[in-house]
């Protein structure tokens, strides 16, 4: 997917209008296939619609989401800094659901210590997924991001910050001010909205840095999933992401979205 940066102009703006936008809630895996409650339109896979959507839940803008060209060191080098959130959009595919399982598995078995301050919720509504990326990407890193006055988000996050992740999920359920945003977000991008009923086999993802350790946060765990300790930089975490996006090709990864600033104080050390 391709990222029209400073200094790309129109050019770069081209190249992206080409590209096949997916949408980031276009998923029907492990956690969403037996939800018989809410289903809302899927968002699109595309900054310039996820940016609108925040804004319109009151993030001030300083924090933005940007296209990544591709995992590969030079592609990488390209995406502006510091990052404190990644989003990635993949096919789910049997070796996938063989390594899902391995890896609930080695938790159930041996345990892992995760911090009391990540913010996880579950998905309870179909088609959800992108918003509950975006929630956890914006949530675990609070602190970082300004936000305007009388911000859903915000009240949002406030509201819920004692809440179980099961309790979060049921929340949303019922917070119209954040449906009726995405509603009106699912309609707008590069690509028709789909059918609200149609089903696509792909899975999201966000990576967050929390405490000083990495986690991944889906809709198919039941919990924070921790990663490796993130010790240096981007492209030390596409190296930790190879299991996530190689199981098949290197075609698999679909689309990923980084949350990028250029002037604040660098997040990956």
């Amino acid at each position: 997917m391709g990222w029209a940066g400073p200094g790309q102009g129109a050019r770069g703006r081209k190249r992206r209008r080409r590209r096949r936008r997916r949408r980031l809630s276009e998923l029907e895996g492990p956690g969403t296939a037996d939800m018989e409650g809410q289903r809302w339109l899927p968002l699109e896979a595309n900054p310039e619609v996820t940016n609108q959507f925040l804004k319109q839940l009151g993030l001030h803008p300083n924090w933005q989401f940007v296209d990544v060209y591709g995992m590969d060191p030079e592609l990488l080098s390209m995406v502006p800094r510091p990052v404190c959130a990644v989003l990635l959009l993949f096919p789910i595919t049997e070796k996938y659901e063989v390594f899902r399982t391995e890896e609930e598995e080695k938790i159930k078995s041996q345990g892992q210590d995760v911090t009391p301050s990540v913010y996880f919720m579950k998905q309870t509504i179909s088609n959800a997924c992108g918003t509950i990326g975006l929630i956890h990407a914006i949530a675990n890193n609070k602190d970082k991001m300004h936000f305007e006055s009388g911000s859903t988000l915000k009240k949002f996050l406030e509201e819920s910050v004692s809440m179980s992740p099961e309790e979060r999920a049921r929340y949303l359920e019922n917070y119209d001010a954040i449906r009726v945003t995405h509603e009106t977000s699912a309609h707008e991008g590069q690509t028709e909205a789909p059918s609200i009923d149609e089903k696509v086999d792909l899975h999201f993802i966000a990576l967050v840095h929390v405490d000083g350790h990495l986690y991944e946060l889906g809709n198919f765990h039941s919990h924070p999933n921790l990663q490796e300790p993130p010790s240096c930089s981007v492209r030390r975490r596409q190296h930790q992401s190879k299991p996530l996006h190689q199981q098949e090709d290197d075609n698999l990864l679909k689309a990923a979205i980084i949350i990028s600033i250029f002037w604040n104080k660098v997040f990956f050390n």
